[in-house]
């Protein structure tokens, strides 16, 4: 059900030919970075999303190009397991701290279902790994390797921030996942309206003295600026 509604929503992109600035170069280079980021991990792939990265990242890839790059199936991150055969991975989440209680959950949960087909191997195979290793003399064509734990990749979009990254400490998965940054840094919604998308970054701020945001920010400015020209007044609302 997490992969069926994680799959709908794919739909035309918004047309922005009659912007006044080239957002339609901003567009791919936000695209650029998710399609990147899934190329950074080898092979087939399950594609966990953020419930509210989703849209974003529906609003920029089309579903055969995240096929083309490597993405077997799409899940929304809940909580839970993640049911794939895939070697890897990934998921695509906005840095919030309360998302972070879902991902140690989902990671937990896949390394808990490894563990017991791993035991179910073991019961029906015995553990000696000789006999599935094609090199031995007792190798058994017949019988397979045990299951391995999939890579699991974390990509932060558009950046990490220290209170996630000290909430994944605190929660004992930090060093179960491999972390990288996908640079969503603008995202066009409308010919003349984009986003930076950094949903906390108040609450980073005031409430956790982290200033992660502001970097994100002034990335996202200068990505702007790049395209339209210097800003001489920006303000903070």
């Amino acid at each position: 059900e997490s992969s069926r509604r994680a799959e709908r929503g794919f739909g035309m992109a918004v047309d922005l030919s009659d912007a006044v600035i080239d957002l339609e170069s901003a567009r791919s280079t936000a695209r650029d970075a998710i399609l990147s980021a899934l190329d950074a991990r080898p092979g087939r792939k399950a594609l966990v999303m953020d419930p509210l990265f989703a849209p974003t990242l529906t609003s920029l890839c089309t579903m055969s190009e995240l096929t083309e790059h490597g993405v077997d199936r799409l899940y929304q991150l809940e909580g839970g397991s993640v049911e794939t055969e895939c070697d890897e991975i990934v998921f695509m989440v906005k840095p919030r701290v309360a998302l972070m209680a879902a991902l140690n959950e989902t990671v937990r949960g896949v390394i808990l279902d490894n563990e017991l087909d791993r035991a179910e191997h073991r019961e029906q195979h015995g553990d000696d790994p000789a006999l599935w290793d094609p090199r031995s003399e007792t190798y058994d064509p017949d019988v397979p390797p045990p299951p391995r734990v999939p890579n699991m990749t974390v990509c932060f979009a558009p950046a990490s921030t220290d209170a996630c990254e000290g909430e994944l400490r605190r929660l004992g998965v930090h060093d179960l996942l491999i972390r990288r940054e996908c640079a969503v840094d603008l995202v066009p919604l409308e010919p003349d309206v984009f986003v930076a998308d950094c949903d906390e970054a108040w609450r980073d701020l005031a409430l956790a003295g982290d200033v992660s945001c502001v970097k994100q920010c002034a990335r996202a400015l200068h990505a702007l600026q790049r395209r339209c020209g210097w800003a001489t007044v920006v303000k903070g609302i």
